[in-house]
C-alpha cells in the first residue's frame, strides 16, 4: 500500500445494472459522485473498442499538441529529436501496454513525428534527409532510437540501418546533441549539398560548383574532406590541438 488516502471528492461510482436508489445511497455514504459508462481513464474512454481508431482520437490530439509545428521555430534537429522521443515514451508507453494500437493509428502518430523532425526553421514541411526506419532504429544499429510506436518491443530492423552501424560511436556525449546529430548526418551522406538538391530537382544541375571553392561539385565528400577550404579548417584545428599536446 502506498499509504495514499483516497480522494472521494474526484472519485465516481460507476455501477452496472444496479438500482438507483442503492446507487444514490452508496454515493452519499462514500461522499462521491456516480457516474455512467463510457468514461475516460488516462485519456481512454473505458469500455470503448481499442480496435476502433476513433478510440484513441484523445491519444492522437494529445500527441498533436505536444508536437505542434511552432515548436519548429524554436528547436533545433537534435532538439526536435529528444521532444518526439519523450512524448513516444512518456504518452504512449502505457496505453502499448494495455491496448494493441491499430495500425492508422500508429500511421497517424508517426506523421506528426515525421512532419516536426523534417520542418524547416519556419515550421513549413521539410525535405526527409533519411527514411523513417532509419530513425527508428536504435543508435546501436545505426539509427537515431526513436523507436516504433506500433512495434515498441520488436526489433525488426531493415538492412538500410545495419549499413550504419558504425555511426554508434558518435553518441559518446563528447559534444553538443546538435553536434552529433549533424555528425551522424555527415557520416551517412545525408547532409544536403548541392549535389543531392540538384538530383530531387531542387536546384538546378547547372548550379551544383561548390559554393566554397567554386570549382568542384559540391557532394558530402568534397565538402568536408576534397575542398581547399575544409583543408584548411582541417588543418588548422588539427595543429592546436598538436600545439596543446606539446605545450
Amino acid at each position: 500500500m502506498s499509504g495514499l488516502s483516497i480522494n472521494f471528492d474526484k472519485s465516481s461510482l460507476i455501477p452496472i445494472n444496479c438500482e438507483e436508489q442503492w446507487v444514490e445511497r452508496m454515493c452519499n455514504l462514500l461522499g462521491c459522485k456516480g457516474d455512467a459508462l463510457p468514461v475516460k481513464y488516462l485519456g481512454i474512454p473505458l469500455r470503448a473498442n481499442p480496435r476502433r481508431v476513433n478510440t484513441w482520437s484523445p491519444i492522437i490530439d494529445k500527441v498533436e499538441e505536444k508536437l505542434s509545428l511552432w515548436k519548429a521555430k524554436v528547436l533545433n534537429k537534435a532538439g526536435k529529436l529528444v521532444l518526439i522521443k519523450s512524448v513516444l515514451n512518456s504518452l504512449l508507453v502505457y496505453y502499448l501496454s494495455l491496448f494493441k494500437m491499430p495500425k492508422a493509428v500508429a500511421e497517424k502518430l508517426i506523421s506528426l513525428q515525421r512532419r516536426l523532425l523534417w520542418s524547416s526553421e519556419e515550421g513549413r514541411t521539410g525535405m526527409a534527409l533519411v527514411k523513417w526506419e532509419v530513425v527508428q532504429a536504435p543508435k546501436k544499429l545505426g539509427g537515431l532510437g526513436v523507436g516504433d510506436a506500433m512495434v515498441m518491443q520488436e526489433e525488426l530492423i531493415p538492412e538500410e540501418v545495419t549499413r550504419y552501424s558504425f555511426t554508434r560511436t558518435i553518441w559518446k556525449g563528447l559534444v553538443p546533441p546538435r553536434v552529433e546529430l549533424f555528425v551522424w548526418f555527415v557520416l551517412i551522406g545525408r547532409v544536403n549539398t548541392k549535389d543531392r538538391l540538384s538530383r530531387f530537382g531542387i536546384i538546378s544541375q547547372d548550379n551544383v560548383t561548390c559554393v566554397l571553392c567554386n570549382n568542384e561539385v559540391e557532394d558530402v565528400r568534397h565538402l568536408f574532406l576534397g575542398c581547399v577550404f575544409a583543408w584548411q579548417v582541417w588543418s588548422d584545428w588539427i595543429l592546436r590541438i598538436d600545439e596543446r599536446a606539446f605545450s
